[in-house]
């Protein structure tokens, strides 16, 4: 009877072992770059569906009240809103978040200390809201203000020229431009409503999305008093300039236009252009870099 054939078996060796560590190594270098582009593309698809739904939420506001909202709802004489809210905090209905909006009087009090008027004003506040946030945002990516629990970030801004008018005080007629979007003296689809902002600024301010009239550093909106500067690319923090406008995607920032659609604005543009971009009645045409 003839013995059973022995099959001898060899393990790898050290080194075809290295070799195959050292192949799939590469092969993640090579994938990874195109994992984060594709990455960075959905969340900037993201952004512009959130984008596109808070003008959407602009335009129903503006139906409902035949005018758009005031950048801050400032004192008794106000009527149409709730008082003491600024515009992103008179959207909250229209964004699906009726019930974060409904669980105070008012949404924000900001002539007040972060204490009060009392846990409700600062619960509704301090809430940061998904839509109000980028996805591709470095700094406060979760809407939390580092240390603090009265105030809840966002990385959005709104226009102060479209929706309010002359110096920032308190009063009424400052603070609410009264337009509507069919009355846009350049048009809408000429006219910036929104745009991408820092969370937080190098000077300790931040873009607290529900913050009102009692310091418009803290408020978000941009273009206020003359300042059109072109936004800047990702930005750290301590890159982070208040009045700027900011991109997390690199050399282009998305904005919403007063008609409803979002499109993407190169860091080429010229600042000039960026301010007829901006103003709602400067009657200048848009010039080609835009």
């Amino acid at each position: 009877m003839k013995p059973a054939l022995r099959v001898r078996r060899t393990a790898f060796t050290l080194i075809e072992l290295l070799v195959v560590i050292a192949i799939i190594a590469i092969l993640i270098g090579l994938l990874l770059p195109a994992v984060q582009k594709v990455r960075e593309a959905a969340a900037r698809m993201k952004c512009t569906n959130q984008l596109k739904q808070i003008g959407i939420a602009t335009h129903t506001y503006n139906d409902a009240f035949q005018k758009l909202p005031a950048a801050y709802t400032g004192p008794a004489s106000y009527t149409g809103a709730k008082l003491h809210a600024n515009l992103f905090a008179l959207l909250l209905p229209y964004i699906e978040q009726d019930s974060l909006y409904n669980s105070s009087p008012n949404p924000v009090d900001t002539a007040s200390s972060p204490t009060l008027p009392g846990p409700n004003q600062n619960y509704v506040r301090a809430q940061p809201v998904k839509a109000y946030l980028c996805p591709s945002a470095s700094i406060a990516s979760d809407g939390i203000w580092p240390g603090r629990t009265d105030w809840a970030i966002g990385h959005y801004g709104f226009s102060y020229p479209v929706f309010g008018s002359g110096a920032a005080t308190m009063g009424d007629v400052p603070w609410e431009r009264k337009l509507n979007v069919g009355n846009i003296p350049d048009g809408s689809s000429n006219t910036v409503f929104f745009a991408e902002r820092s969370g937080i600024f190098s000077d300790g301010s931040a873009n607290l999305w529900c913050h009102g009239g009692w310091n418009w550093a803290y408020m978000p909106m941009f273009g206020y008093s003359g300042n059109y500067n072109v936004f800047q690319q990702r930005p750290t923090q301590a890159q982070s300039t208040p009045g700027f406008t900011a991109s997390p995607h690199g050399q282009t920032m998305n904005v919403g236009m007063g008609d409803g659609s979002v499109r993407g604005v190169s860091s080429s543009i010229a600042q000039l252009t960026w301010q007829y971009a901006i103003l709602p009645d400067d009657g200048q045409p848009l010039p080609s870099d835009w």
